[in-house]
């Protein structure tokens, strides 16, 4: 069991590495151990506003970094299937380009 979940964990943060070396306007934050990451924000957006765009317009779950005094932080679990991970991944994609367009 404990085999499978690093697997997964250790799958999916690559992916998650990937994706945010493909962004210039993103930081990720690599556990060190567990199963979550954190990404910093571009400075003028709002980690609240930007999971509540995620949940409406793109049916994808982070925790604001809020909730964890990080306020241009969100965090993202990496314990999720890979695919579905992968997929909110392309969802953040739009939506960090939506709010960025804005303002």
């Amino acid at each position: 069991l404990l085999a499978r979940s690093r697997r997964i964990v250790q799958g999916n943060l690559k992916l998650v590495e990937e994706w945010a070396a493909r962004r210039t306007d993103v930081t990720l934050v690599s556990p060190e151990g567990g199963t979550v990451c954190f990404l910093r924000i571009p400075q003028r957006l709002d980690s609240i506003k930007l999971s509540e765009l995620l949940i409406t317009r793109y049916q994808t779950i982070v925790v604001p970094g809020d909730f964890f005094w990080e306020k241009k932080c969100i965090r993202i679990a990496l314990g999720a299937d890979g695919a579905l991970l992968a997929e909110g991944l392309k969802n953040l994609d739009s939506a960090l380009d939506d709010m960025l367009s804005i303002k």
